[in-house]
C-alpha cells in the first residue's frame, strides 16, 4: 500500500514537471534578421550559451532534480521518502546511465518512451559532469 502511494506522489510530481506551455507558432519574420548588423554570432557548442546545453539543465531540472536534487546530491523532500541516489558519487559509465535512464530501475521511472535517445545521452553527460574532478 505505501509502495502505491509513494509511486502515485512520484508520479503526480513528473506530471507537474512535465506541464506543457502553449507556444507561439513560428513565423517567417522570426528569422528576419540585418545583414552583419549587430548580429550575434553563434554560440560554441559546450559553452554556457549553447543551447543544447540550455535545453539539457532545463530537462535535467523537471524531469531529475525532483528527485535527485539540482546539484545531483539527491538531498530533496521526495528523495526523503525513498532511497535516491547522490548522482555526484555514482560510478556508472556514460552508457549504463543511458540505460538506468531509458529502462528506469528500482523505484525510477523509465523515460525510453518520454525522451529521445539523444535527449537521453545529453543527461547522461550532465551526470557524468556532477562528478568531482578525479
Amino acid at each position: 500500500m505505501r509502495g502505491r502511494v509513494i509511486g502515485a506522489i512520484v508520479a503526480l510530481v513528473l506530471a507537474g514537471a512535465c506541464e506543457t506551455k502553449r507556444v507561439r507558432e513560428w513565423r517567417p519574420s522570426d528569422h528576419d534578421q540585418p545583414e552583419d548588423e549587430g548580429q550575434v554570432p553563434a554560440a560554441e557548442p559546450g559553452s554556457a550559451e549553447d543551447p543544447g546545453d540550455v535545453a539539457t539543465e532545463m530537462m535535467f531540472r523537471s524531469q531529475c532534480a525532483p528527485c535527485h536534487g539540482a546539484d545531483g546530491s539527491g538531498r530533496t523532500p521526495m528523495a526523503a521518502q525513498m532511497p535516491v541516489r547522490d548522482l555526484r558519487a555514482s560510478t556508472l559509465t556514460e552508457d549504463e546511465i543511458v540505460q538506468v535512464v531509458t529502462r528506469g530501475r528500482a523505484r525510477m521511472p523509465a523515460f525510453g518512451q518520454s525522451l529521445d535517445p539523444d535527449a537521453i545521452r545529453a543527461l547522461a553527460k550532465a551526470v557524468l559532469s556532477m562528478r568531482p574532478e578525479r
